[in-house]
């Protein structure tokens, strides 16, 4: 008989939270980025 582990794929709300923090870094990123870029050009206007 063969073993069914469906702990290993079930999608449980720990692995959804790391998944989505995963997938959602390099966004933040890229905003942290244009918002440093703002930041320093408004900086610079005085």
């Amino acid at each position: 008989m063969l073993k069914n582990d469906n702990m290993s794929t079930a999608n449980t709300p720990l692995r959804n939270i790391g998944e989505g923090l995963r997938d959602g870094t390099p966004i933040a990123l890229g905003y942290f980025a244009v918002a440093f870029s703002l930041g320093i050009i408004a900086r610079r206007q005085d």
